[in-house]
């Protein structure tokens, strides 16, 4: 969510800047663009993204104002915005280096570059699953359709070329990573275009009868009218629009919370055994719950002790955390014999396994022959100490 804000914010601060030329907005979407790479790797290239979008729109955009202040502007994007934002950013840039350079992009387990490879079945199940959420805002984007592509092809306008900017990084993000997360930037972009389209009302109200109009004017001047209706017209939609995602907005929060949620009375009180029974120093190698959530750090924060854990490794930007899961990938591996899980113990210093049997694929016999005691079992978790 931090990353999105400040992406976001990013955004408006570059289109203000080349609609008014004044270098103070490229420094400040300069400084909240390196915000943005330093929080996670999605933002990240969907800030790369918006941005180039947004200076491409820019010569249309300024298509009324002569070349030379189109070449100024774009100049003062590059000095201001782009040269900065490449300077604040150096000191991560190994870290994202190292992490596109690892691999994990191409194979299972990370991202596919290609479209073709998104899930299109998986992802229509999804949507079935949120049909009332994707119906509201089909039907809001059908409605605010025409205003917004009027805002966008007539002058400049901030909102529409900040929605313009924030929608292609979704594409982007979309298409080339499957990363279904740049849905939320959609949102984001159809409320954007809902106030696009408020204005818009309040400028050219043209859903009223022409007979309305005509006894209407007897009565109160044409102007008035106009205003009058178009501000009416515009509180009705941004109140139906609210309306609509509070009463979605308990729904999705359950949906959310039941997807994300980790701890249960059997992870707890399975941590809890550990919280009381390790040592300072003990690693312990965790498998991941459902969903490939974590429970990694849940158990560093509440039974303080540093764990390894059987995740995707596309999510860790340090080399290291990716080497610790490859490590706890590698031991317990269906394929990995009893010797080797001893070997791989030992070498390490992993003295704990925390399991949870709803993914675990290694048979527990032959964790027992690799030395691995069985301390507490519940109904979805198993936690094994290596012997002395």
């Amino acid at each position: 969510m931090l990353g999105t804000t400040f992406l976001v914010l990013s955004v408006f601060l570059l289109v203000k800047g080349l609609h008014t030329g004044q270098a103070r907005w490229f420094w400040g979407a300069a400084l909240t663009t390196a915000a943005t790479i330093g929080t996670n790797v999605l933002p990240t290239v969907q800030i790369l993204a918006a941005g180039g979008a947004v200076l491409l729109l820019s010569p249309f955009r300024l298509r009324h104002d002569s070349w030379t202040v189109v070449r100024r502007r774009l100049r003062s994007a590059l000095v201001c915005w782009g040269l900065p934002s490449a300077a604040l950013a150096l000191p991560i840039a190994p870290v994202y280096l190292g992490y596109f350079a690892s691999g994990y992009f191409s194979g299972e387990g990370g991202w596919p570059i290609s479209p073709l490879s998104l899930v299109w079945p998986t992802l229509l199940g999804w949507i079935g699953g949120w049909r009332w959420d994707f119906l509201m805002w089909f039907s809001i984007l059908v409605v605010i359709l025409p205003a917004a592509i009027g805002a966008t092809l007539g002058r400049k306008s901030l909102l529409a070329d900040a929605t313009v900017g924030l929608a292609a990084s979704a594409l982007v993000t979309l298409l080339l990573f499957s990363e279904f997360r740049s849905l939320q930037l959609v949102e984001i972009c159809l409320v954007l275009s809902v106030a696009i389209l408020a204005r818009f009302l309040t400028a050219k109200p043209w859903m009223v009868s022409v007979e309305w109009f005509s006894n209407a004017q007897a009565s109160m001047p044409w102007r008035q009218i106009k205003a009058s209706l178009g501000i009416t017209l515009a509180t009705a939609l941004v109140l139906a629009v609210a309306l609509a995602v509070v009463l979605m907005g308990e729904r999705r929060s359950r949906l959310a919370l039941n997807w994300y949620q980790v701890l249960n009375p059997a992870a707890l009180s399975a941590m809890d055994w550990l919280r009381a029974n390790g040592q300072p120093g003990d690693k312990v190698v965790a498998t991941s719950a459902l969903r490939d959530q974590h429970y990694g750090w849940w158990i560093e924060g509440y039974a303080h002790l540093p764990t390894y854990m059987v995740v995707n490794p596309v999510r860790f930007l340090s080399a290291e955390e990716r080497a610790q899961v490859a490590f706890a990938r590698r031991l317990l591996e269906q394929e990995t014999s009893p010797q080797e899980i001893k070997a791989l113990a030992e070498g390490e210093g992993i003295q704990f396994l925390f399991l949870d049997k709803r993914v675990l694929h290694h048979p527990t016999e032959e964790l027992v022959q690799a030395d691995f005691v069985v301390r507490l079992e519940n109904y979805n978790i198993i936690v094994m100490e290596r012997a002395p």
